[in-house]
């Protein structure tokens, strides 16, 4: 038989989510079998998260800059992007990358 897999222990089982949330049923964990709400929601936080690279809102508890103390900054939008099962490449890509240019 083959050898078995060396990569064995990267499956990946977090896929699980909740049947229902307070709000209602559960997203899918795959963006594919979003709603279009959904979807337009995770895209509204990548925004945010693309606001936050460009202005240099690192977190909540930044002062910088003045006007967003206290909000979600981007430790908190990618936390939040990882656990409704954004994909990586699309929190980099759609969150990330697209605030980069604009930096100094």
């Amino acid at each position: 038989g083959a050898p078995p897999s060396p990569y064995k222990c990267l499956k990946r089982d977090g896929m699980r989510r909740p049947k229902t949330t307070p709000s209602g049923p559960a997203p899918s964990p795959h963006i594919n079998h979003w709603t279009a709400t959904e979807r337009n929601r995770a895209m509204a936080d990548l925004k945010k998260l693309a606001e936050c690279v460009v202005r240099g809102h690192i977190d909540a508890k930044a002062p910088y800059p003045p006007d967003m103390k206290g909000q979600p900054g981007v430790v908190e939008l990618v936390k939040q992007a990882i656990d409704e099962k954004l994909p990586a490449e699309k929190i980099l890509n759609d969150g990330l990358v697209v605030g980069m240019p604009f930096l100094p």
